[in-house]
């Protein structure tokens, strides 16, 4: 357990996150809000934050790793998330105010500029609050394990500059198959490489930058793209189906 004191953040946005970082590459100042995942929240105050996580998802999150390993930015992140949790309506006040200076910023650099809402996290506030349509300029992207959400986003039916990619677990291949089979694509974790197919998709890699809407688009006739992810820290070791163990041989 932290020695957890509950205190509003000074900050929501984080621009350090080193995924996010490599978007500069492509000329996006890509920045977004990490808060904490979802039983980390729940224990120390906060609301569920990934209702449709699987438990090797819960396991894996990679809030637990790099940087979230020390307990200073554990303690950060789990403050933005009670913040969240209890005063959701100033929260998005002020998320808003940082994403206007944020995107001035990136203007100014000769930069666009992308958020993700949800870098630990699965929630629908950011686009239900209305936060992206104050922003048409900005370029937000998610990725969600809910299929709701990610039919919606199908159907034209989220912020024509919200951006979503379904996310594989061991426990929701079926909706996979089926998003993929109407066009949208989907995120899959591997390990020790990234194949060129799988389940008879194309695979493209997502681990050179988070900027997913750059990605080739999908259709209803052809199918949508599996986007290929290498499977980092203790994923690595995964034996319960989270990430595709590949056969080295065949490398």
């Amino acid at each position: 357990m932290l020695n957890f004191t509950y205190k509003k953040p000074k900050e929501l946005i984080s621009k350090g996150n080193p995924k996010l970082l490599k978007g500069l590459k492509r000329g996006w100042l890509d920045e977004g809000w990490c808060g904490a995942q979802s039983d980390v929240s729940v224990r120390y105050g906060g609301i569920e934050m990934c209702a449709n996580k699987s438990p090797r998802c819960n396991a894996l999150c990679i809030f637990k790793q790099g940087r979230g390993r020390f307990s200073n930015v554990a303690i950060s992140r789990i403050r933005k998330s009670v913040y969240f949790a209890q005063e959701k309506v100033e929260f998005m006040e002020r998320l808003s105010v940082e994403i206007s200076t944020r995107k001035a910023y990136a203007k100014r650099k000769g930069l666009f500029y992308a958020f993700r809402p949800n870098v630990y996290t699965d929630r629908e506030e950011f686009w239900r609050s209305g936060l992206m349509d104050e922003h048409p300029d900005v370029q937000f992207h998610d990725y969600t394990k809910n299929p709701l959400r990610m039919l919606k986003y199908l159907q034209g039916k989220l912020p024509k500059n919200y951006h979503l990619t379904f996310s594989r677990s061991e426990d929701n291949e079926p909706e996979c198959l089926d998003i993929l089979s109407r066009g949208g694509n989907v995120a899959v974790v591997f390990n020790p490489y990234i194949p060129k197919w799988y389940e008879g998709y194309p695979v493209i890699t997502g681990d050179e930058t988070d900027l997913r809407h750059l990605d080739p688009k999908g259709n209803p006739k052809d199918g949508g793209y599996v986007i290929g992810l290498l499977a980092k820290g203790d994923a690595k070791s995964d034996k319960d189906n989270f990430v595709i163990q590949l056969n080295k041989e065949t490398i």
